[in-house]
């Protein structure tokens, strides 16, 4: 079988395992990408990792540089489950190579084979090397454990991927008493006119100690917010304008949002939780973003929301005791209710306490789902319920945009007869913020 050749530019490993055959993969970057691939590193259970040095020739965006791949080897050593890092060069993308070919267990190039829009890059890598993976749990560490004396905030704010204006950053900075600036100094104007200090990490294990140690990471899609994703930090990130696959995941995550009122009201939110946040910011003002959103509220505004065409408008109503939603006959259209224009305004659970209310009712299947504003899916969640055994059902949500499409709907739950006494609630249906 013909094969490729590298050439090697350094092989690094921890003492311990010299001369030990390790589970082997290998990714040609880039370096964000290959952050967001250790879920997955993780869970196949590669001990050692290859890092391609690459420059795509159609995409000059795709890059793993030499001096790159070198600055990524003390944090990537420094995770338990990896045991040797290697650089290597063969100048060409491995994603349509057979791992054989190259004597390696697993290519992690392999998750540019997919359809990537709108999925984050952690389950992109997890479902090309067929693995599940945990989003919310952290995947980096450093030997940083112990917060800094001084509370302080990172920014990691490069200049590409953004919609937020340079004006709506030197406002939201105003609200620190100490920043510190990550970046190159290729993008220093990106800081201009905010006050903090910079700094050039000599490498990423130094960048992600910096992190680690801070009260909170602000930035936009970089390699600098990979790292905060993996260490999951108290971290807001904006997300650009274009479907992005990499935002923030689990409950100290948050989509920048578009005005100062909202974000404000995000680290009041934080800094009741995270007294090292409280202390890096200065007086924050009040202002009227809610601490929850009641739906029942919007259910009554016929201008916010609408039932699905074909369910009887008497299967719908709307009142103190919540939603009432009755199932439509099995294999017929969902009872469907369309919220548009919700605003998160930092709230990132959905809170409802679900009733089928006649105990001569057959189960039925209660679903939450979240669409972006053009339409795309982004999170879907279901739930059986059987006759009069109430579930206060909570579901936490990662949502990549603040202004969503919520749609809450009931159908029988599979194999049910009739949609006869399906009496379906949504008791006290609301989004909320909760703290794992």
């Amino acid at each position: 079988m013909a094969s490729i050749q590298f050439r090697v530019l350094a092989d690094v490993q921890k003492p311990e395992v010299e001369g030990r055959r390790l589970a082997s993969g290998i990714h040609s970057g880039n370096a964000g990408d290959l952050i967001y691939s250790l879920p997955a590193v993780r869970a196949l259970g590669v001990r050692h990792l290859l890092l391609n040095v690459y420059t795509g020739f159609q995409d000059p965006l795709r890059k793993l540089s030499e001096q790159t791949a070198h600055a990524l080897v003390p944090l990537l050593l420094a995770q338990e489950y990896l045991d040797r890092v290697s650089i290597v060069s063969c100048g060409l993308a491995l994603e349509q190579v057979d791992p054989e070919c190259i004597d390696v267990d697993h290519v992690f190039d392999r998750f540019r084979l997919r359809n990537m829009t709108g999925i984050h890059l952690i389950h992109a890598h997890a479902n090309a090397m067929n693995v599940q993976v945990d989003p919310n749990e952290p995947f980096l560490k450093t030997p940083a454990s112990e917060p800094a004396d001084a509370p302080y905030v990172v920014a990691a704010l490069t200049p590409r991927y953004r919609s937020l204006s340079a004006e709506w950053f030197r406002e939201a900075m105003t609200n620190f008493r100490d920043v510190r600036f990550l970046g190159v100094p290729d993008e220093w104007q990106a800081v201009a006119g905010m006050e903090g200090r910079l700094h050039t990490c000599r490498d990423f294990l130094e960048m992600a100690c910096l992190i680690q140690r801070a009260a909170l990471f602000v930035g936009t899609p970089s390699l600098a917010s990979a790292i905060a994703e993996g260490l999951k930090v108290w971290r807001a990130v904006e997300t650009g304008a274009e479907p992005m696959n990499a935002f923030p995941l689990g409950p100290r995550g948050h989509v920048l949002p578009q005005s100062q009122a909202e974000f404000r009201h995000l680290l009041r939110q934080w800094s009741a939780r995270n007294p090292r946040l409280a202390a890096a910011c200065v007086s924050l003002e009040e202002n009227e973003a809610p601490q929850s959103l009641a739906l029942v509220e919007l259910a009554r505004d016929t201008s916010r929301c609408h039932l699905a065409k074909g369910v009887p408008a008497d299967f719908f109503a709307a009142d103190h005791r919540g939603i009432f939603l009755h199932a439509n006959s099995p294999g017929e259209t969902l009872s469907e209710l369309t919220f548009s224009g919700v605003r998160r305004g930092g709230l990132n659970c959905f809170d409802a306490v679900l009733e089928v209310d006649h105990a001569e009712a057959a189960p039925v299947r209660f679903s939450l789902s979240l669409d972006s504003p053009d339409g795309r899916a982004i999170e879907h969640h279901w739930v059986d319920v059987p006759p009069k055994q109430p579930l206060h059902w909570q579901v936490l949500v990662s949502i990549p945009a603040e202004t969503i499409t919520l749609r809450l709907a009931t159908e029988m739950s599979p194999g049910a007869p009739s949609n006869a006494y399906a009496w379906s609630w949504w008791r006290e249906p609301k989004l909320v913020y909760r703290e794992a």
